[in-house]
């Protein structure tokens, strides 16, 4: 699969999604996981843990709640 079409399915299945009535949070964490776990395979789990650590300790985060 090709970017484009990897693009296309994944705004179509994130639009598919909230159809549903899934929260937007969990949605897009859903559909990053399955294309990361899809393209990357399953060595790419310490990169979203590692990525989503980083942001998650974000200082200027702080202000978002």
């Amino acid at each position: 699969m090709d970017i484009a079409n990897g693009t296309l399915l994944l705004v179509g299945l994130i639009f598919a999604l909230l159809v549903t009535g899934l929260p937007l949070a969990f949605i897009t964490g859903l559909v990053a996981l399955a294309f990361t776990f899809g393209w990357f395979g399953p060595d790419a789990l310490p990169l979203v843990t590692s990525r989503v650590y980083g942001f998650v300790t974000e200082y200027s985060l702080v202000a978002v709640p």
